[in-house]
């Protein structure tokens, strides 16, 4: 009787192999085309958060960055906050944004930016649940971007600081804290955070000047 079972789970498994072995050659996986610019935003609406991170990748990636930069700072002012946020973070990783004059990326765009700066900032205000994937138009997300925007996005995640909206000052301690030394224009309003609210978040805020200016030992002081 035994031998009997396991001759029956011997077909099974055998069963089951064959239904899971390929009928002919495993095709090797498409590179991810770039959808063109008038069909940009409409796939930025779509429901599927793997092709929205793919399209925000391809961006950085993108050398035809004129025929896309028009296209995204019009979606800035879209009136779906999923799109304008995704926008900002495309304008960031197209290397179009321009804050102060400075030019990041090798893509002769545009003027000031502070449209983008301030979706970025709404965003990592958004009311968000955490959930196991990211998506491109969470606050993360444009926290991250912000962290790529560097010291040029350092007075707009100050002003953050002391914001109204708890999880954007939150978000904004920590994208300082990536930022690192060149975010030492946002010392005075750390200091300024801890004294106001020194049960929010005080280990981040002393980790943030500490990566920040390095300075050990004012960071122990404030525990």
């Amino acid at each position: 009787m035994k031998s009997l079972a396991v001759f029956a789970l011997g077909l099974i498994a055998l069963g089951l192999a064959l239904v899971a072995w390929p009928a002919g050659p495993v095709a090797a996986d498409e590179p991810f085309v770039l959808p063109q610019p008038d069909r940009l935003v409409e796939s930025l609406r779509s429901g599927d958060w793997q092709e929205r991170t793919q399209i925000i990748a391809a961006l950085g990636k993108q050398t035809n960055a004129a025929a896309y930069e028009p296209v995204l700072r019009a979606a800035l002012k879209d009136a779906d906050r999923s799109v304008r946020q995704m926008a900002a973070i495309g304008l960031v990783q197209l290397g179009g944004v321009q804050l102060g004059g400075v030019q990041l990326g090798g893509v002769q765009l545009g003027q000031a930016d502070q449209p983008v700066l301030d979706e970025l900032i709404r965003g990592m205000g958004h009311p968000w649940k955490p959930v196991y994937t990211r998506a491109p138009d969470d606050p993360h997300a444009a926290r991250a971007a912000l962290v790529q925007l560097g010291d040029k996005a350092v007075p707009a995640l100050a002003a953050a600081l002391v914001g109204e909206n708890r999880q954007a000052r939150l978000l904004a301690v920590h994208a300082l804290m990536d930022i690192g030394p060149a975010a030492k224009e946002a010392l005075p309003a750390l200091a300024q955070a801890l004294r106001t609210r020194p049960s929010e978040c005080p280990v981040a805020i002393l980790e943030a000047r500490y990566r920040i200016d390095g300075d050990a030992a004012a960071a122990i002081r404030g525990l």
